[in-house]
């Protein structure tokens, strides 16, 4: 469980399975073989807004790749002639974001050990 939001007293449950499975991505595009039942597991312990924000940190990963030279997208055209053309999200998407945020967490969690042991 997790405390609220500007609440020290009141603590809400981090969801069910079943509610990570079809959170925040019910409007976004995702591959033919995307298995929500991985991603519930592989979002375990996650908050709701959590959940949030890993979701639009891998749309906008996913996004910003089309703007990329050389993409397979059509986002990178500068003169707005083209439609933009995203890929659907992959599972793989979330497990690189899922990496990319844990090795994250853990580089800050040792520079803030390293500093408070000076």
């Amino acid at each position: 469980m997790r405390a609220a939001e500007g609440s020290a007293n009141t603590w809400y449950p981090l969801p069910p399975k079943c509610s990570r499975r079809h959170q925040t991505l019910r409007d976004t595009a995702v591959d033919a073989a995307f298995d929500f039942g991985t991603l519930a597991e592989l979002t375990e312990g996650y908050s709701g807004s959590d959940i949030k924000e890993l979701c639009r940190e891998v749309a906008m990963s996913v996004a910003m790749e089309s703007f990329e030279p050389g993409s397979s997208g059509t986002a990178n055209r500068s003169d707005g002639s083209a439609p933009v053309r995203i890929r659907p999200l992959t599972l793989q998407d979330f497990v690189v974001a899922q990496a990319s945020k844990t090795r994250k967490a853990y580089e800050t969690n040792m520079r803030n050990n390293r500093a408070r042991a000076r």
